[in-house]
């Protein structure tokens, strides 16, 4: 009898529900377990097994998962073997449990090069995802990773299909495998292209998160049996506040040893340079389901920005935009701010943080900035503008200051108590901003307060943030974006885009819009608004989209 007979007749007739599982599903296990270690193929020889070879091979595999122990084809462990997940074999550490070291390199200076990038994130996206699946790794081993543009790296990372000349492992599409790495010294890592890859989000594919795992086995390590370690085979969804677990942390520092720290003498350190240095390290990247804001800011072109720790996202109607690095952006700007402002009258965009500011048009920073705060105190908590008087208003403590940017302030009279003037805000706003329509909205920990022209909070309010702003509600992971009906939310964005390339002739975008209106599927539009979207940031930061000339107007601080 073969092992496709014994498996028929023999192994499992009815899974825990009550249904038979078909051919189809034993066979997709019998090749799982084969393709990733748990049954071994004869070197000669047809593929023969014993009935109590597969039973133990599922029974290796439950315990593996931390599922139940059964030796059957259960529905949870049917359900397992259908996760995403890396692409290399299971041969788990047996005798210890912990991580699995397959080799190490003979050196700690390495370089990598990025090949080729997903078509599914903006390119500095991506690029930044990539590096920052390095440093994960050189922030707790004495490891440096130098990238290169061009010739030969020690690591290479690419993007390929279900064929590709250079890589013996097809993949299979969309789900199920996602990459594979080559153990040290070959360097090759490969990602499956036809996965949605994403950032700062819980849909698709989290590309940063996926990519310290293969790095992990580029330096060495194989799979964990924990499995919340990164190193762990199945891949367990986007974590906002993702870090190394102690069992990848042991295993890379039982390869190359732990990260010394660098102790600096006192008598050798140098003043401080007057403007605060853009961290390399980025904070962990917010989820705005669950964070407080920094600032809030109505921007350019009808924009709304929240501000979080390194990160930035647009709020609009239709949804939240991708996270960005707020340095990725304005060039130059710092994270962790205090405060954010865009004045319409003057295009000028002000960031806020301890004692400086910094003025930008649009994404370029103004010659001369940052410069010190003058006559008002430092550590901002809010700022917003004004539709109503034109003017700047910003906020620390209990009170607030007037500034008109165009003429000189006289702020003797101030600071003033906000409650004289913002009837029901809280003292200490978060942040705060004023919004399309002409309101204005106060933000703190993890509620916002509306009011209405006479500057009165309205009824009904504070209000949840998430639910309200961030439009927050249960999402799993799913590899392609969800459908849905367009609704009329959706649609500011379009016209916006259009009236942008009728004003400054990006061909580009009015190519984008035509193919969008060709296509009468709403779940395709809506896809095709996200990754608009997406471009669009990308081509304001590249310069595509001009900026219009920054105003010569004297500056209110010399």
């Amino acid at each position: 009898m073969n092992w496709q007979q014994l498996w028929l007749s023999l192994l499992l007739p009815m899974t825990v529900s009550g249904r038979v599982p078909g051919l189809a599903e034993k066979e997709m296990a019998m090749e799982y377990l084969l393709q990733y270690g748990y049954l071994q193929k004869p070197l000669e020889g047809p593929n023969n097994f014993k009935l109590e070879d597969i039973t133990e091979a599922l029974r290796a595999f439950q315990e593996a998962s931390e599922l139940p122990v059964s030796g059957q084809l259960d529905d949870a462990t049917r359900a397992r073997m259908r996760q995403p997940r890396c692409g290399l074999e299971d041969p788990f550490n047996q005798k210890t449990l912990k991580y699995l070291l397959l080799g190490r390199w003979r050196k700690k200076h390495l370089t990598f090069r990025i090949m080729n990038l997903p078509s599914t994130l903006p390119p500095h996206t991506a690029q930044a995802a990539l590096r920052q699946a390095f440093q994960y790794w050189s922030n707790v081993a004495p490891l440096t990773f130098r990238e290169v543009k061009a010739g030969g790296a020690d690591i290479r990372l690419s993007f390929h299909g279900r064929q590709s000349l250079y890589c013996s492992n097809a993949f299979d599409g969309p789900g199920r495998v996602l990459a594979h790495a080559d153990i040290p010294e070959l360097g090759s890592v490969h990602f499956d292209e036809d996965e949605f890859w994403t950032e700062g989000t819980y849909r698709g594919v989290n590309l940063r998160i996926i990519a310290a795992h293969e790095v992990g086995h580029a330096l060495g390590l194989g799979h964990s049996r924990y499995t919340q370690a990164l190193m762990a085979p199945v891949y367990h969804g986007y974590q906002p506040h993702f870090k190394l677990h102690s069992d990848d942390v042991a295993g890379i520092q039982a390869l190359y040893g732990k990260k010394i720290p660098v102790i600096r003498n006192e008598e050798e350190e140098t003043e401080q340079p007057t403007v605060p240095p853009v961290p390399t390290e980025p904070s962990p990247m917010p989820d705005p389901c669950s964070s407080e804001l920094d600032a809030m800011m109505l921007g350019p072109s009808g924009k709304t920005y929240a501000f979080k720790g390194d990160y930035v996202w647009t709020v609009s109607d239709s949804g939240l935009g991708p996270l960005f690095r707020v340095s990725a952006l304005w060039k130059g700007l710092p994270g962790n701010l205090d405060a954010a402002v865009y004045s319409p009258r003057t295009q000028w965009i002000h960031f806020f943080k301890g004692d400086r500011v910094w003025r930008y048009v649009n994404f370029k920073m103004s010659p001369g900035f940052p410069k010190k705060l003058n006559k008002v105190e430092p550590n901002l908590d809010a700022a917003l503008y004004w539709p109503f008087n034109k003017k700047v208003f910003l906020f620390k403590g209990s009170g607030y200051w007037q500034w008109d940017e165009l003429a000189h302030t006289d702020f003797s009279s101030y600071p003033k108590p906000i409650k004289g003037l913002f009837t029901g805000v809280p003292n200490q706003p978060s942040a705060a901003t004023s919004w399309q329509d002409g309101r204005l909205y106060f933000f703190k920990g993890k509620v916002y307060w509306r009011l209405n022209q006479q500057l009165r909070v309205e009824k009904g309010y504070p209000r949840n943030i998430a639910d309200h702003w961030m439009h927050c509600r249960p999402q799993t992971v799913d590899a392609t974006p969800s459908g849905g009906d367009t609704t009329p939310s959706a649609l500011p964005t379009v016209s916006f885009l259009l009236w942008r390339s009728m004003v400054e002739g990006d061909a580009w975008v009015l190519f984008f819009l035509h193919k969008m209106q060709e296509n009468s599927m709403a779940s395709k539009l809506r896809k095709g608004l996200g990754i608009l979207e997406n471009h669009i940031y990308l081509l304001m930061i590249m310069g595509k989209i001009i900026s219009p000339v920054e105003p010569q107007i004297p500056l209110l601080q010399h």
